[in-house]
C-alpha cells in the first residue's frame, strides 16, 4: 500500500523561465570530450551540494575539473546568467489540482530534487508548500540522485518501507532506478496525460 508518493521538481512538476541553460554551451566548450551526462553530474556536484552564492567561484572549480581555460570574463557572463536563471521558477498548470486530489486521498506528499539553494529557498515559498509534508534538496541532504542515500533518507524521513512510497521523475536514471533498486515503486514522467494514465492504473488516483 503506498503511503508516499515522491516527486521530483525540474521538468515534473516545475520548470524554469529560460529553457535554454547555459551548461549546453560550456559542454561544447570542451570539445564533447565527455559524454554530457557525465558533464552536467559534476555541475550538480559543484553547484547544487551548498548553499554559497558565490557562483563565480562555482564556475572556476567546475571548469578547472574539465582542465577548461577560462578568462574573468567568461566567469561572469556565465556566473551573472546563471543567477538570472535561478531567479524564476514556475509550477506546471497540472500539479495543484492533483496535488489536491492526492491529499485528499490521504497521501503524503514530498520533493525530492538536485538544485541550487537559490532555487530551494524559493521552491519551499511556491503554492505547493501547502500540500507537501516535506522538501529534500541535495544541497541539504549533502549527495544527489541518483545516490541511493537520497531515497533512504526520505524513507527513514517517514519511517515507511520502500514498498511504501512512490518515486515520480522525468529522469529514469536519476529517479526511476534508483528508487526500484531499493523496492520503491517509481513511475518514469512523461507528461500530465501519462502520468494521470499511471498513477489510475496503480489505482492511486
Amino acid at each position: 500500500m503506498i503511503k508516499l508518493i515522491i516527486f521530483d521538481f525540474w521538468s515534473t512538476i516545475g520548470y524554469k523561465k529560460y529553457k535554454k541553460g547555459n551548461l549546453i554551451s560550456l559542454w561544447k566548450k570542451i570539445g564533447k570530450k565527455y559524454e554530457f551526462r557525465k558533464f552536467d553530474k559534476a555541475y550538480e556536484r559543484n553547484f547544487q551540494l551548498d548553499k554559497s552564492p558565490n557562483y563565480e567561484s562555482k564556475y572556476k572549480k567546475l571548469l578547472k575539473e574539465f582542465k577548461i581555460p577560462y578568462t574573468d570574463e567568461l566567469i561572469k557572463k556565465y556566473a551573472d546568467y546563471r543567477r538570472r536563471l535561478d531567479s524564476k521558477r514556475y509550477l506546471y498548470s497540472f500539479v495543484i489540482p492533483l496535488f489536491k486530489k492526492l491529499k485528499q486521498k490521504g497521501y503524503k506528499i514530498s520533493v525530492l530534487s538536485n538544485t541550487t539553494y537559490a532555487h530551494g529557498s524559493k521552491i519551499k515559498k511556491m503554492k505547493l508548500k501547502k500540500y507537501v509534508d516535506k522538501f529534500f534538496f541535495s544541497y541539504e541532504i549533502g549527495s544527489i540522485k541518483p545516490d541511493l542515500r537520497n531515497f533512504k533518507y526520505i524513507l527513514s524521513y517517514f519511517k515507511i518501507k520502500p514498498s511504501e512510497a512512490l518515486m515520480i521523475g522525468n529522469s529514469y536514471k536519476d529517479d526511476v532506478v534508483p528508487a526500484r533498486k531499493l523496492g520503491m515503486k517509481a513511475i518514469h514522467f512523461q507528461g500530465c496525460s501519462k502520468l494521470r494514465k499511471d498513477l489510475r492504473q496503480m489505482e492511486v488516483i
